[in-house]
């Protein structure tokens, strides 16, 4: 019976078979502690922040050596712009949530994504093809 169809994956009531990338396939009866790992991916906005912030502090200390307000003024300009750089840019991240198993005392990654509804179709699919290799 087939639960699940996509150019990936392809997942049946015996069968996990990915299609993409490194192909492989796995009997269902084999894949132990079947579980949903989430992680939060940041996107590298600390690092812009920081550089960005470093320039404009050496900015306002050249503006004090040359006592020019109008240097200064635009260097202070800079760091408030640093600041909200990095605070938006740090804040912008996703969600990957990933289908891990067991498979042949091996830690395995069977299915990732950022698409909580396609996550979540293929999690329900592997339910399913559990619950039914367990019936006997």
């Amino acid at each position: 019976m087939v639960l699940y169809r996509s150019p990936e994956l392809f997942i049946t009531d015996r069968l996990f078979v990915v299609r993409r990338g490194p192909r492989a396939r796995y009997a269902v009866a084999e894949l132990k502690n079947v579980h949903v790992v989430c992680a939060e991916i940041r996107r590298g906005g600390r690092a812009v922040g920081r550089y960005v912030g470093a320039l404009a502090m050496l900015l306002i200390i050249v503006a004090v050596l040359l006592d020019s307000p109008v240097a200064l003024a635009l260097a202070l300009m800079a760091l408030g712009g640093a600041a909200a750089v990095g605070s938006l840019a740090s804040r912008t991240h996703r969600r990957t949530w990933e289908l891990r198993a067991r498979h042949r005392n091996a830690e395995i990654c069977l299915f990732a994504s950022s698409d909580e509804i396609k996550f979540g179709q293929v999690k329900r699919a592997m339910v399913r093809a559990i619950e039914a290799s367990e019936r006997p």
